[in-house]
C-alpha cells in the first residue's frame, strides 16, 4: 500500500492507496478536476512511501473489532471496546489503521 501524505499549514491530510505502484522515476501529477471549486489550492509537501502491510494479533489478543467496535473514528465504539476490556486478563487488540471513537468514560465508576 502507498500512503500519500499532503500538509498544509497545521492540516495534515492522508490518502491511502491500495493497489498502487509507484517505482523510482515514475512521475506523480497533482491535478485539479473541472469540478474543483477552491479559489486556489497549494500543496506544501508530497511525502510517498511504502507502507508495510498490518501487524498481525498477538496470539491470545481479544480484538475489539469482535466485541462490535466498527472502528471508523464516527460510530461510537465505547461500549465495544469497554466489553473487550472487562471480558478478562490478557492483551486488547486495536489493529493498525483503526480509529475507535470513545464518546464516554471506559472506567468503570468507583
Amino acid at each position: 500500500m502507498t500512503r500519500a501524505r499532503a500538509i498544509h499549514g497545521t492540516t495534515l491530510t492522508t490518502a491511502r492507496l491500495s493497489g498502487l505502484s509507484i517505482n523510482p522515476g515514475d512521475l506523480v501529477r497533482l491535478q485539479v478536476d473541472a469540478d474543483d471549486t477552491a479559489s486556489y489550492y497549494v500543496v506544501d509537501v508530497v511525502d510517498l512511501e511504502q507502507v508495510p502491510s498490518p501487524l498481525a494479533a498477538p496470539a491470545g489478543a481479544r480484538t475489539v473489532l469482535s466485541y462490535g467496535a466498527v472502528g471508523n473514528g464516527v460510530t461510537d465504539d465505547t461500549l465495544a471496546i469497554s466489553n473487550c476490556v472487562v471480558a478478562g486478563p490478557g492483551i486488547v487488540w486495536v489493529r493498525p489503521a483503526t480509529t475507535c471513537s470513545v464518546v464516554t468514560s471506559l472506567c468503570p465508576a468507583v
